[in-house]
């Protein structure tokens, strides 16, 4: 029509009241030629030049008491090539946005339909299936991909599981990568993985697993942060672990355990910083802060032997390189404003059946310069009514046997003065000298000690 609307062409068929309806069948020539293709069949709505384009619609028949009618759309299949491909595209547009494309099964009064998509099976290798969202030519950036499940108005919201498929009897399990892209000029993606929070009950676990096996190492677990080669002064990545904090109770435990065995040795547990060109990086092991109460404790402690000793426990720094002094170390208790200071307390453990261990203080040797000082010194006090720290040193005493000898012995030498040993009381100002008191040990039962003094 000119100046009116074209002329419809309608294909109907038959109704029927007990049996089935008439069926609509096109269908293309087929050809016997080895040259030929088979006819085409194109279904196409009318163009407009000013307006809408027709819409295109195929529906399969509704049911008002059984289930509807089902709409297949199938490409050709091959004994000898290649399947026929499947494509089903939106249209483009030179100035205003692409049409959209939308899947979607059909609501339900008991359960929504679902959406099934998978790559074709085959003898030899799987058909791919790929989400991608589409490229753009200008300075916008990609489009995004977006998977979710479905929300629950009044319960929950489905799950989601992305995984690859068991193995066969002969093969492995297929791996599963997640990435972001590259960037030539500028910051690559962020990967994140995070579970819900909850307004009335506890928030969502994290759990990263490794599989174990019946042959074998047992599968490694890798965390690292990013390398640098930047050359303005950056730094390699950070990487932290922390457990989460709490408002009214304890905060949660963090721990790092190495795994256990039933037949050998446990695995073992390294914590080391990095090698530098200059400083290598520290190592910093510190309790909790206590706003209120006492700050958190510090425990390290050797394994238990369940059958026969415990495991040794060694605080050592290294050899010093050629140019330098091997590094200090250093046992000390904090200062305190309004109490006592911390005690320090070096014990070895008691033996029931065996000696007690020893207690050895011993300092270095030097080939050129003095032997190193070993000092011994009890509390400085300013207090006017307080007394210095006093100074014990006890051999070990015995209910059966001998008490443990005491010996203070200064340096020998084999080329000078041997060196001296100095028992001074203390002096005072305004008071009395401290008195000095040497005194054999008494008996109850036996002859008192002797006392021998004599020079070299």
């Amino acid at each position: 029509g000119s100046t009116g609307s074209g002329g419809e062409i309608t294909f109907t068929v038959g109704s029927s009241d007990i049996g089935n309806g008439g069926a609509l069948s096109l269908s293309a020539g087929l050809t016997t030629s080895t040259s030929g293709i088979g006819g085409n069949l194109q279904l196409n709505a009318g163009s407009s030049e000013n307006g809408a384009g027709g819409e295109g619609n195929i529906s399969a028949g509704a049911s008002s008491s059984s289930t509807g009618g089902a709409i297949v759309v199938a490409a050709g299949s091959s004994s000898s090539g290649s399947g026929g491909g499947a494509s089903v595209t939106a249209g483009s547009s030179t100035s205003g946005g692409g049409g959209s494309l939308s899947l979607s099964s059909g609501a339900g009064g008991a359960s929504g339909g679902s959406v099934t998509i998978s790559g074709g099976s085959s003898a030899l290798s799987g058909g791919t299936v790929q989400l991608t969202g589409g490229t753009t030519s200008g300075t916008n950036a990609g489009a995004d991909v977006v998977v979710s499940s479905g929300s629950g108005i009044a319960t929950s919201s489905g799950g989601m599981t992305v995984k690859t498929a068991n193995a066969g009897t002969s093969g492995v399990s297929g791996d599963l990568t997640m990435n972001t892209g590259h960037a030539t000029s500028g910051n690559s993606g962020d990967v994140t993985i995070s579970t819900g929070s909850s307004s009335s009950g506890v928030g969502g676990s994290a759990t990263i697993s490794v599989g174990s096996g019946n042959s074998g190492v047992g599968g490694a677990l890798t965390l690292s942060s990013g390398d640098t080669s930047s050359a303005n002064g950056g730094a390699g990545g950070s990487l932290s672990l922390s457990s989460g904090s709490s408002e009214v109770n304890a905060g949660g435990a963090a721990m790092l355990s190495a795994g256990s065995s039933s037949g050998a040795s446990g695995g073992a547990l390294s914590l080391s910083a990095g090698r530098g060109s200059t400083d290598g990086g520290g190592i910093s092991l510190s309790g909790g802060v206590g706003d209120t109460g006492n700050g958190g404790s510090v425990t390290i402690s050797s394994g238990v032997g369940t059958a026969t000793s415990s495991g040794s426990l060694s605080l050592s720094t290294p050899n010093a390189g050629v140019g330098g002094v091997s590094g200090t170390m250093s046992l000390s208790t904090g200062n305190a404003s309004s109490g006592d200071s911390g005690s320090i307390v070096v014990s070895s453990g008691n033996g029931s059946t065996g000696s007690g261990g020893e207690i050895t203080f011993t300092v270095g040797s030097s080939d050129i310069g003095n032997g190193g000082a070993l000092s011994l010194s009890a509390g400085l006090t300013t207090s006017t009514s307080g007394i210095g720290g006093n100074l014990q040193l006890n051999a070990g005493s015995s209910e059966n046997g001998a008490g443990g000898e005491g010996n203070i012995s200064a340096g020998a030498s084999s080329s000078s003065t041997g060196g001296a040993i100095v028992v001074a009381a203390g002096s005072s100002s305004s008071g009395s000298g401290g008195g000095a008191s040497v005194t054999a040990g008494s008996s109850t039962s036996g002859g008192g000690g002797s006392l021998s003094l004599s020079s070299g």
